[in-house]
């Protein structure tokens, strides 16, 4: 393998164990961030189903982190966003649904434009951003103590 194709496959490499690795920290920071103000107002939100109305947001975010696609589908009548990273199906917001079961077969993807073309998205977007960075520099800074 010449030394261009060796650099790309390392660093490809070292991204997926990036992503693999802080995955876990990662799906922790976002549902520690979820709130109200991050879900879509389309959704009724309470603090026991805290994924819920936060699929749009969170997939931008995850895509931030760990490269891939969004995807859209409709469960139950209702618009779902979820990340296709490396091929598989990742779906932070899943539990939303409880037992429905959703059709990830069926999904389009979407871009990060159409996503976010709407403002009120836009917002609730960066405020989860912002909190999920916050949230991650924190328990990385822990985890060096």
């Amino acid at each position: 393998m010449n030394s261009v194709l060796q650099d790309a496959y390392l660093a490809v490499n070292d991204r997926e164990k990036m992503c693999a690795t802080s995955f876990a920290q990662l799906r922790t920071a976002l549902a520690a961030s979820w709130t109200a103000q991050t879900a879509s107002p389309l959704v009724a939100w309470t603090p026991h189903n805290p994924s819920s109305g936060q699929c749009a947001v969170s997939a931008l975010v995850l895509q931030d982190y760990c490269g891939g696609e969004i995807r859209r589908c409709v469960v139950a009548g209702t618009p779902h966003y979820f990340n296709r990273i490396d091929g598989q199906v990742v779906d932070s917001t899943a539990a939303q649904f409880g037992m429905v079961a959703i059709n990830y077969d069926t999904a389009t993807v979407r871009s990060r434009q159409r996503i976010l073309r709407h403002a009120d998205t836009r917002q609730r977007y960066e405020l989860l951003k912002g909190r999920v960075k916050e949230a991650m520099w924190v328990r990385n800074r822990e985890e060096i103590r």
